[in-house]
């Protein structure tokens, strides 16, 4: 970023809302992300890996409310398993498998989610 500014390069920055977000999912997204405990704890946790019918929907994010105005960073941290990459791929409209509440707002510059391109860059644990 600094490097585009003493080039005089103008880069578009946005802003975004959201308000009452409420995320759940049911799959894949819900598991947490493995460890050496998740090894040893599967056997405990056998039910999440096979299931019969339907798959019971929990609920990852609750009644998020922020502000985060155009040219500033959002840093968002937390355990495995608490909601961080959900959060982000919720603000960046990749819902495979997750499901938006109907009430939850999001707003970029005061335009809705629907029809917009955003690119989230994931960090990789190593």
């Amino acid at each position: 970023m600094r490097a585009m500014d003493e080039d005089d390069i103008k880069a578009a920055r946005s802003g975004f809302t959201f308000k009452s977000l409420n995320v759940s999912g049911t799959g894949s997204p819900v598991s947490l992300q493995q460890n050496v405990a998740s090894i040893l704890m599967a056997p405990l946790r056998l039910t999440e890996y096979v299931s019969f019918g339907k798959k019971s929907e929990k609920k990852i994010l609750r009644d998020f409310n922020g502000v985060v105005k155009g040219g500033e960073m959002l840093v968002v941290l937390g355990r495995p398993g608490s909601g961080c990459s959900t959060f982000l791929k919720t603000i960046c409209g990749e819902l495979s498998e997750l499901a938006l509440h109907e009430d939850s707002v999001i707003h970029y510059n005061g335009m809705s989610q629907v029809g917009r391109n955003i690119l989230m860059c994931t960090e990789k644990s190593y």
